[in-house]
């Protein structure tokens, strides 16, 4: 423990420690998704509701009672410091980060069926999702800086300094122990979610046999389990980063920003591939078109979208000045073998088919072919009521 440092500050910056606790956090969720959707599902919306709204909320009602009493802002107000110096790369790689808070959102995708008129409703429901995303994280970043001072804000400790500093200040101090058992369901919850998710729609995709048999394998609740496992390994060797690392900051950052890299290219394909396919197939049905057709309407969003994450990914590999992360060399080149290692593995697994990886779809499991599968009548469709379209 450090001069000055109090025993929780110095527990959380202890790479040994959150170790442990991540891999704990993470085995639980995994854990918990192999006990099948229903408990998985009753985890996350509970978890997210006790440890992320409600949370949420608070700090930034804590935020405007502090401000509007008219006590001293911390925070630099001043224009010319809110906006970011553009001009400094390693101001850029942060600010990368951002797509990271929008993560997910084209998961809902496969529920535009269940919308009424979805060529209304779901981008409306889209553009106020992102609005009030916006709100509570410039909110809640601006209640941060109101009371901690630039020096000490960090990536690790920063949010529960700030709930300790606003309640100490208002005279709720017992309420730190509350929020921080709340923040940890919280964050439990969105572990859960994180695991099952993603590795369920992997699991769909390799019953057609595009995964090794060992990754198809399912428990008695009918949950990936192949995948599950295989997925937490990777996930337990990764963070042996917390240790190698400078500091717990250091490896956040790097596993973050590794995170954010390999995302990007799921989006920057993802972009591409909306606008190819409004060529390639123009005629499949589809519950929602972007307005505007394919030659405006798809090309802007669809080009713009492109754009700005190829942009990210670009700068998302230069070190940040304001974190420590210990060599700018072994920083970048960690990033850039761990891309072409992630990023590799589905062409080397994609190489590596066999046809008896295929195995007869129950039809629980049947979903829409892909397109190439429809013209080669390789694929039987399933019946409109179990479909779901990729495209």
């Amino acid at each position: 423990m450090g001069p000055g440092q109090r025993w929780d500050e110095a527990l959380a910056a202890n790479k040994w420690y959150v170790l442990i606790v991540v891999l704990c956090v993470y085995w639980a969720a995994t854990l918990l998704n192999l006990r099948g959707m229903k408990t998985s599902a009753g985890v996350t919306k509970w978890g997210t509701i006790i440890g992320t709204i409600v949370p949420g909320a608070i700090l930034i009602l804590l935020g405007l009672g502090y401000w509007a009493g008219g006590n001293p802002i911390l925070l630099d107000m001043s224009w010319d410091k809110l906006v970011p110096d553009m001009s400094n790369f390693n101001n850029l790689v942060l600010a990368a980060s951002i797509f990271l808070f929008y993560a997910g959102m084209e998961m809902s995708a496969v529920h535009v069926k269940d919308v009424n008129n979805p060529g209304r409703n779901y981008p409306l429901a889209i553009l106020i999702s992102a609005i009030i995303t916006v709100l509570i994280f410039v909110l809640g970043t601006l209640a941060i800086g109101f009371i901690i001072p630039n020096s000490q804000i960090n990536l690790v400790q920063s949010l529960l300094i700030t709930y300790d500093s606003y309640f100490s200040f208002f005279g709720l101090g017992w309420m730190n122990w509350i929020l921080a058992l709340a923040l940890a369901i919280g964050v439990l919850a969105q572990v859960t979610a994180w695991v099952g998710g993603p590795s369920k729609g992997l699991y769909q995709v390799g019953l057609v046999g595009n995964l090794p048999p060992v990754m198809q394998k399912r428990n008695k609740n009918n949950v990936q389990m192949g995948i599950l496992f295989i997925q937490g390994g990777i996930v337990t060797l990764l963070s042996i980063m917390f240790v190698i690392m400078p500091s717990v900051q250091s490896a956040y950052q790097i596993i973050s920003q590794l995170t954010i890299i390999l995302y990007l290219i799921m989006y920057m394909l993802m972009f591409a591939s909306g606008i190819y396919l409004r060529y390639r197939e123009p005629n499949t049905p589809r519950t929602f078109r972007i307005p505007g057709g394919r030659t405006f309407g798809m090309w802007i969003v669809g080009g713009l979208g492109f754009l700005a994450s190829l942009a990210a990914f670009l700068v998302s590999f230069i070190p940040p000045n304001q974190i420590t992360v210990g060599s700018s060399t072994m920083y970048i080149l960690l990033l850039v073998v761990g891309t072409f290692i992630f990023a590799g593995i589905p062409f080397i697994i994609h190489a590596m088919a066999k046809p008896s990886w295929k195995r007869p779809v129950d039809p629980e499991d049947a979903f829409e072919p892909f397109g190439w599968e429809k013209n080669n009548d390789s694929h039987s469709v399933a019946t409109p009521s179990h479909s779901i379209s990729h495209e």
